[in-house]
């Protein structure tokens, strides 16, 4: 059998060859170098990056539970840990000295706070007074919450009648709050019916 002469490659086929060649070997020269690269993160600037962002990341990771707001700790700072306080005799009724409730300082300041058991539940008065939207004090007054089993719920805000100034628990008995403001006045408040006496 003869065998004709072999006829030239044409420059057009001749591309394409050389082109998936090229792509091939960069592939291969890609895939080798980042190998290398993760094996040694040191001479990587972008491996370097991303292993000190884990890093940051397990960090943040192992920080302490952010603590509850300060408005938050005020009322669970004078309530014992407990599901059901009504059948917990480790509640003390008082008066608690704490300048800090359950609602932000800007809207209301805290003088004291009172904890006593009133028709089967806790109940928590916080005296003092509401503020104005320039942080001055616009009057005294009493905000109160309640706990039962174990959920905490405002009961409401009670402003003194005539009374400019925070008020201030200086006793208690029989389930009524003496109560006296900075100006010197002195008032009473019944929890069984909410309201103010002289």
């Amino acid at each position: 059998m003869r065998s004709g002469p072999t006829r030239p490659v044409r420059p057009s086929m001749r591309r394409p060859v050389i082109i998936a060649a090229a792509v091939i070997v960069t592939a291969l020269g890609i895939g080798t170098a980042a190998a290398v690269a993760a094996s040694n993160p040191g001479t990587n600037p972008s491996a370097a990056k991303a292993a000190g962002a884990h890093a940051e990341l397990d960090r943040i990771a192992k920080l302490p539970k952010r603590q509850k707001p300060a408005q938050q700790q005020g009322l669970a700072e004078a309530a014992a840990h407990k599901p059901d306080p009504g059948n917990d005799d480790t509640l003390t009724e008082g008066i608690i000295d704490t300048r800090q409730g359950p609602f932000p300082g800007t809207a209301f300041t805290v003088r004291n706070m009172y904890r006593g058991l009133v028709d089967g539940r806790w109940v928590f008065v916080f005296a003092g007074a509401e503020r104005g939207q320039q942080g001055d004090i616009t009057g005294g007054a009493l905000r109160v919450f309640q706990q039962q089993a174990g959920a905490y719920s405002e009961i409401g805000v009670f402003k003194a009648p005539a009374v400019a100034s925070a008020l201030t628990i200086t006793s208690y008995h029989a389930q009524r709050l003496t109560l006296t403001a900075d100006n010197g006045v002195t008032i009473t408040f019944d929890l069984s019916s909410m309201r103010y006496g002289s």
